[in-house]
C-alpha cells in the first residue's frame, strides 16, 4: 500500500498539490480504496467528476506498469461517496413519484457509473423498473411503474 501512496504523492507533487493527505483502505483481497483530501479538490475532480475518472485511470495504469495487482478506487474529498448517496436519494424519491403518478420519469443525462448506481438501487423495488435510453453523452435513465 505504501508504494501506491508514494506514487500518488509524486503525481500530486508534479501538479503542485503537496498539501494533500492520502488515505488508503483495503476494501477487499484485491481492492484498495484511496481518498485524497486536499484544499484544491475541485481541480482534481473536474466537471461532473470527469477529471477524477481520468486521474484514477492514470494512477491505475502507472501502478499496473509497476506490476501492482490490486484494483485502485480513487476518491477526492469523498466526492464519489457523497455523489453516490445523492444519486440513491434521487432514485428513491423519483421511484416514489412514479409509483404515485403511475407515469414514467426521465432523469437527466448521466454517465454509465451513475446510471448503474440508480439501476442497482431500484432493482430491489418491485413497483418500478429502470431503463437507459439515448446515446452517449446524453444517455438517460427512465424510471417506470412496473407493469
Amino acid at each position: 500500500m505504501e508504494e501506491i501512496v508514494q506514487l500518488i504523492k509524486k503525481v500530486l507533487a508534479f501538479l503542485d498539490l503537496e498539501d494533500a493527505n492520502v488515505e488508503v483502505i483495503e476494501t477487499g483481497e484485491n481492492d484498495l480504496s484511496v481518498n485524497i483530501r486536499t484544499e484544491n479538490g475541485r481541480f482534481l475532480i473536474g466537471p461532473d467528476g470527469s477529471l477524477l475518472k481520468d486521474f484514477e485511470h492514470l494512477i491505475r495504469m502507472v501502478a499496473q506498469k509497476q506490476n501492482y495487482l490490486k484494483r485502485i478506487n480513487l476518491d477526492i474529498n469523498n466526492y464519489r461517496r457523497e455523489r453516490e448517496q445523492y444519486l440513491k436519494k434521487i432514485a428513491k424519491e423519483t421511484a416514489r413519484k412514479v409509483i404515485v403518478t403511475k407515469k414514467p420519469i426521465k432523469l437527466p443525462p448521466m454517465n454509465a457509473y451513475e446510471r448503474r448506481i440508480i439501476h442497482m438501487e431500484l432493482a430491489i423495488n418491485p413497483n418500478v423498473t429502470t431503463e437507459s435510453v439515448g446515446e452517449e453523452p446524453n444517455r438517460c435513465l427512465v424510471i417506470k411503474p412496473y407493469p
